[in-house]
């Protein structure tokens, strides 16, 4: 899968980011089909040819009371001229807090399949109102058909105590409830016979319980283990992203990683 990285100036991550995916590289997987100054759309019929995927990004770059952000749209709808439907879901992907001088930097990294883009954006640590996050777009592994309506109604918290906490071993042994874990090796401070477990990021709803997990994507306890850190699991190679210090239901620790196949 082909995967980016950089430090660029605010004003320009918009820039690098669709440089990157009109590649030849990253257009094999999501074909541009339409491209404004500051605007670029991409679809894509998943790794099982047979979806119908369209995801708009949009450069955001002006000061405002949010901060320097790129604005990412999911859709499976969209027009000729490039502008999608009413019917779809817009997200910002914030890279400061505050409005902020456009020439601070910031670090990306940009991870691409037939099924999902993933982009993580990380401002100048430097800088006191920096933010890091995630966005995901694509499909995700699912637990069960999307037909089968309440065939995942499991017994889930929604109020932040370890909801999640159901893991599963590699050997599908279970040990809690539902939720399989990955053992995976770290490269400091190994636990039990040099493994930790890592968690995948499931996503629920509150009528239908846990609907599936996000793809390539592991959250494992901090301990051990720091940003751009690489790991293995089952020799698959994952990079820590970042470590963060939000609350989490899938791990009894308010701090955890994140890491990126």
């Amino acid at each position: 899968m082909p995967a980016f990285s950089g430090k660029v100036r605010i004003n320009q991550l918009y820039d690098a980011l669709a440089s990157h995916l009109k590649s030849s590289a990253a257009a094999v997987l999501w074909t541009p089909v339409n491209e404004a100054e500051t605007a670029l759309s991409l679809t894509s019929t998943g790794i099982s040819g047979t979806d119908n995927l369209f995801v708009k990004l949009d450069a955001g770059n002006s000061k405002s009371a949010t901060g320097n952000q790129l604005v990412l749209t999911v859709t499976d709808l969209i027009s000729e001229d490039g502008m999608v439907s009413a019917t779809r879901c817009d997200r910002n992907v914030v890279v400061f807090s505050a409005a902020v001088d456009t020439n601070l930097l910031c670090e990306y990294d940009l991870s691409v399949t037939k099924d999902r883009i993933i982009l993580c954006v990380k401002g100048d640590p430097y800088a006191n109102n920096n933010v890091s996050m995630i966005a995901y777009a694509g499909l995700f592994k699912r637990y069960s058909s999307e037909m089968n309506s309440m065939a995942q109604g499991i017994g889930v918290s929604y109020q932040g105590d370890n909801g999640f906490y159901c893991l599963q071993d590699i050997t599908a042994q279970q040990y809690y409830n539902v939720y399989q874990g990955r053992s995976v090796i770290v490269p400091l401070n190994p636990g039990w016979g040099t493994l930790y477990n890592g968690n995948p990021v499931i996503l629920a709803n509150m009528y239908e319980g846990a609907r599936g997990e996000l793809l390539d994507i592991l959250a494992l306890h901090y301990s051990g283990v720091t940003a751009g850190d690489q790991i293995k699991m089952n020799g698959k190679e994952y990079k820590v992203l970042q470590l963060t210090t939000n609350g989490s239901s899938f791990l009894p620790s308010t701090t955890v990683a994140v890491c990126l196949a």
